[in-house]
């Protein structure tokens, strides 16, 4: 998925939460300039900032890489993913 369309998911769920883009920084531990750069595309996300998002949004990875059409955590048993026992 292309990064602008990932900064789109972001951007909505922020709003969704009834956060300002400001608050979430804040509760993100990320500054507002870099929110808007994850936003725009213009920076890609690592998996400690992307831990964070989805942290502070309550929502799965998935969810924000958009590979996930639902916002809740699904926890799912290892054996019945990979199916071994």
């Amino acid at each position: 998925m292309e990064k602008d369309k990932i900064g789109a998911i972001l951007k909505n769920r922020i709003k969704e939460c009834h956060f300002t883009q400001a608050e979430f920084a804040e509760e993100a531990g990320v500054s507002l300039a870099s929110l808007k750069k994850y936003i725009s595309g213009k920076i890609a996300y690592d998996y400690e900032i992307l831990d964070n998002f989805a942290t502070a949004l309550n929502c799965s990875y998935d969810y924000l890489l958009g590979k996930s059409q639902s916002p809740q955590r699904e926890f799912h048993n290892v054996s019945e993913q990979t199916h071994l026992s």
